[in-house]
């Protein structure tokens, strides 16, 4: 058998091949279209799109006013400003104390720059609580420079907005307090001021120039009006000595802020035959040295021959008048060594300031026309004081207490917030006043006591038969710490309160701006009650004449001992010389103080 191909068989697959053709043109055809239209489109974007800028970098930007404010990108904590670049979704959070936090979420596309700045609105920011207490009333508080109001020791409350504040606490006389602080919402702060003292300038002149001058017991040099010594506002002890030994010695108070001039003459051995009777005497200083007329910055009026009414420190040469109740100019003397002295305690410190009273007579109780007169004030009686006696220049203050409480193993009475040191001590009974006056007789080896009712009112009177032992009229604020417009303003008590200010609300430091009586003791009406030795009777009838204490005779009650003077809380009615009332020997408040006597021998101060 043989194979081959037939005619046909080829005519067929020729015929084949030509249905073919066609398909193949097809695939030349799209190629041709596709590279074509890329040849078109690199020509375009050549041609038309070659100067158009490149798209920029992506970025968010995060900024607040607000330099303490925390910043969060993506939960994340970032520097201020905050910068990312990521494109997409981001969440921005900014927190600041004080306010309410802020929150948003961007979506940062391709080119896209954005800027988010954020800042608070007052009305975004909480209240906040914020207390000031300062030491001495009546301080004015600023915050953030504008004024707004008054605090004290007891505090004052103020609402503000949360966030930083610049609070400022100032006072005539102190130097401000000043500091920045952060309130934060809903919450309290308290801050508490110690306002510090201006110092206080003082010269010593005198009437010879070889005298030797100390200051709290440290030599200064001979008096010189041109040198002024700086010290602190308060008490200090000057004392002069010439090179006969004619010395004295007196106390001053101070000022803050302010200079003074204390003048004094020292008298010649011709001038004082009898010493115990010659006082030293300040001359008139010049009236420009002060802004205010402090205590011994003043001039002089001719004092009177009588010894009683020479020994006087000091006495205004007019009433106060005016808004300020100020102290007036003052006439001043200073005694003798022998008038005021201190008694050395077993460890070489010195016990309170103590003058001599000298003995004399004076009616005891009010006369009938005096307003305010009770009957425990009756009948009016003369008393003979036949002694010359010593009593403390101020009430025993918080300092002088606390020293024999700590050494006898006594509680320590409280003071209530209102200071301690120069302010008169409070809370302690009969018993424990007569406790510190014992103490004082055995550290010192002389006799110390209360007063009888009786050596106190001559004491207070000093000669003078007066309603206040500064006159007749209610003008109260030089002389005695009462219940005045500041106390009303912080304890508003039902009666009637003084008319005059001298910004002490409670309690306030002996010694101060207050000025002493013709004997030269201090605060002898009010800042605080004061203990006697007497027990009480209801009146005067059978009383002794001669000084002595009243005790238990004629039916005195002596679980109620007698107390003089008035107090911070009390109305003119009870700041009178002739004023009287009781408290029970076994109870303590905060308004009853006493001061200490001491009996002199009449050929010394030995007894």
């Amino acid at each position: 058998m043989q194979l081959f191909h037939s005619p046909s068989t080829a005519e067929e697959t020729e015929g084949g091949n030509d249905k073919l053709r066609p398909k193949g043109n097809n695939h030349a055809i799209w190629f041709v279209i596709v590279i074509s239209m890329a040849i078109l489109a690199v020509w375009w974007c050549m041609s038309i799109c070659r100067d158009s800028p490149p798209l920029p970098e992506p970025r968010l930007v995060v900024e607040t006013e607000i330099a303490e404010a925390s910043i969060y990108i993506d939960g994340k904590k970032v520097q201020s400003p905050g910068i990312v670049h990521t494109l997409g979704e981001h969440t921005i959070r900014v927190e600041n104390q004080g306010y309410k936090p802020f929150e948003a979420r961007i979506v940062l596309a391709v080119g896209e720059q954005r800027t988010v700045h954020v800042f608070y609105p007052d009305e975004t920011r909480p209240p906040a609580k914020l207390v000031v207490h300062a030491n001495i009333p009546k301080s004015t508080v600023r915050i953030d420079g504008k004024e707004a109001g008054v605090a004290g020791p007891d505090g004052h409350p103020y609402i503000r907005l949360a966030g930083k504040h610049i609070v400022r606490v100032e006072k005539q006389g102190y130097e401000p307090f000043e500091a920045d602080i952060t309130l934060i919402a809903n919450e309290q702060k308290t801050i508490h001021v110690d306002l510090i003292p201006k110092p206080a300038q003082l010269a010593v002149q005198a009437n010879v120039t070889d005298a030797m001058v100390s200051i709290d017991e440290k030599e200064v040099g001979p008096p010189n009006s041109a040198r002024l010594h700086t010290l602190s506002a308060g008490e200090h002890i000057v004392r002069m000595e010439s090179p006969d030994q004619k010395t004295l010695e007196t106390p001053i108070t101070l000022v803050a802020g302010e200079r003074h001039t204390l003048h004094a003459m020292l008298s010649s051995a011709s001038d004082c035959p009898a010493p115990p009777d010659c006082p030293v005497q300040m001359p008139p200083p010049p009236l420009h040295h002060a802004p205010l007329p402090p205590l011994h910055t003043a001039h002089t009026k001719k004092q009177e021959a009588d010894p009683r009414k020479s020994r006087t420190t000091p006495v205004p040469d007019k009433k106060p008048t005016g808004r300020t109740n100020l102290p007036s100019p003052l006439s001043v003397v200073f005694e003798i060594p022998d008038q005021t002295f201190r008694d050395l305690l077993k460890d070489g410190s010195k016990g309170p300031l103590m003058r001599i009273i000298p003995k004399g007579e004076f009616r005891m109780g009010s006369p009938e026309n005096e307003p305010g007169r009770a009957s425990s004030e009756t009948p009016r009686h003369r008393v003979h004081i036949s002694k010359k006696f010593a009593l403390s220049v101020t009430e025993v203050t918080f300092e002088d207490y606390d020293r024999f409480a700590r050494v006898t193993n006594r509680r320590l009475p409280a003071d209530l917030g209102w200071g301690r040191g120069k302010q008169p001590v409070i809370n302690i009974t009969w018993q424990d006043a007569n406790g510190y006056a014992d103490w004082l007789s055995d550290q010192t080896g002389r006799q110390y006591r209360l007063p009888t009712e009786a050596e106190w009112e001559y004491a207070a009177r000093a000669g003078n038969s007066s309603r206040y032992f500064w006159g007749d009229e209610e003008n109260p604020c030089a002389y005695a710490n009462g219940y005045d417009k500041s106390g009303h303003g912080s304890h508003n008590y039902p009666w009637p309160h003084l008319s005059c200010d001298d910004e002490w609300e409670n309690t306030a430091p002996v010694m101060g701006r207050r000025l002493a009586n013709k004997f030269g003791l201090f605060d002898m009406s009010g800042n605080v009650w004061e203990w006697t030795k007497d027990c009480w009777h209801a009146n005067y009838r059978g009383a002794p004449t001669d000084g002595s204490a009243w005790e238990k005779d004629n039916h005195g009650n002596c679980f109620r001992r007698v107390i003089r003077g008035g107090s911070w809380h009390d109305g003119a009615r009870h700041l009178r010389s002739a004023n009287r009332l009781w408290s029970l020997e076994d109870k303590s408040t905060n308004d009853i103080g006493f001061r200490v006597a001491r009996n002199i021998d009449p050929r010394g101060q030995d007894s």
